[in-house]
């Protein structure tokens, strides 16, 4: 994993699907194809993503600025519906 310097930019990706999440930590200085970290997580293992993410930063210590989520389906009235995930994952904003 690279140094935190105090100009250091992170951004977090994300994949949420019904069975898994991926999730990816950033870095312009190593680019859009080399995270510096990454994981996968069982989606049913967490009530929320917002919970996921929460414990996945915690870990890592650094400091996010921005993130990004993609998730399959469309958009209707600034959420997307996921049928196939647990629970409280079934509405994103």
């Amino acid at each position: 994993m690279e140094t935190m310097t105090s100009a250091a930019q992170y951004y977090l990706a994300g994949d949420l699907g019904g069975t898994k999440t991926n999730l990816a930590i950033f870095s312009p200085a190593r680019g859009p194809h080399l995270p510096v970290v990454e994981a996968t997580f069982a989606s049913g293992a967490y009530p929320n993503l917002t919970t996921l993410v929460q414990q996945f930063l915690e870990q890592l210590k650094l400091p996010v600025q921005h993130a990004c989520f993609g998730v399959a389906g469309p958009v209707v009235g600034g959420a997307r519906r996921l049928p196939i995930c647990p629970g409280n994952w079934r509405k994103v904003h």
